[in-house]
């Protein structure tokens, strides 16, 4: 998040849906408030936080979305944070929601470098109005120079 210096005004997830298993899977994205320094502890606290905290997004896999990259747009209690998060570290948590069957799992054998993306669309840099009114009088002052020195030579 150190490259960011414009306000984030839409994000987006992207994972590849290595393998779903199983029909129809909900899966939701949630706040982590797990410190990093723990989240490789492989802690209980550390696995439960992964899928406990505010929901980000939400998205239903089916059958069809294996081996597919698809996206879950984060809602605005994600831009929040992420925008509280600039230039520091920001994490992600998960968790499948239903249980269709015994058999659950949508990332298993998700290795490919593209398994994962955060798309983020910043804001544009838009001028306050003072810039304008001070590039209008500016202007204004180089017409004024140049109607007066024209006068001056013709003179």
């Amino acid at each position: 998040m150190s490259g960011v210096s414009e306000p984030i005004i839409a994000a987006e997830l992207i994972l590849d849906s290595a393998a779903v298993l199983g029909t129809n899977h909900d899966y939701e994205l949630h706040q982590v408030v797990t410190p990093f320094a723990n989240l490789g502890s492989h802690s209980v606290a550390t696995f439960d936080d992964l899928g406990s905290g505010t929901v980000y997004g939400a998205r239903k896999y089916v059958s069809s979305d294996r081996l597919q990259l698809r996206s879950i747009l984060l809602n605005a209690a994600a831009l929040t944070d992420l925008n509280s998060a600039a230039g520091g570290s920001f994490a992600i948590g998960g968790s499948i929601t239903s249980v269709p069957g015994n058999e659950q799992g949508i990332f298993a054998g998700s290795n490919n470098t593209n398994s994962v993306q955060l798309k983020l669309t910043t804001a544009a840099a838009v001028p306050e109005p003072s810039t304008f009114a001070l590039l209008g009088i500016g202007g204004i002052a180089l017409v004024g120079y140049g109607w007066r020195r024209r006068r001056h030579q013709a003179a």
